[in-house]
């Protein structure tokens, strides 16, 4: 989905998209502005919520949305958490919790 559909996707539903909030922030980035390799990655480390480094498989690392990986992430709240019927999933940076509605203090 483009940042427009997912936007409207999430209004629709009635709730706000933490993956719409990291394509919003990561839009307004402007890469060319930054003077040197410290200063992105002190950028990045101050917008952690909504950024991170990631590296592939070839050892280069490149700014990604935070969870830009995951296919649930216009899902997520701001929280990192969504209800799929009687089922509660919160995302990790490593992996996702999944846990009965009753037992949501769990996560």
């Amino acid at each position: 989905m483009s940042l427009d559909e997912q936007i409207a996707y999430a209004k629709e539903k009635g709730y706000s998209s933490f993956g719409v909030e990291c394509s919003k922030f990561y839009k307004s980035i402007d890469f060319e502005g930054f003077k040197s390799k410290s200063e992105l990655e002190k950028f990045v480390k101050e917008n952690s919520k909504y950024i991170e480094v990631v590296e592939d498989e070839y050892g280069e690392f490149s700014v990604e949305q935070k969870f830009n990986s995951r296919n649930d992430r216009i899902f997520l709240n701001s929280n990192h958490v969504y209800q799929i019927g009687n089922k509660v999933h919160k995302a990790f940076d490593e992996g996702t919790a999944i846990v009965d509605s009753e037992n949501t203090d769990l996560i």
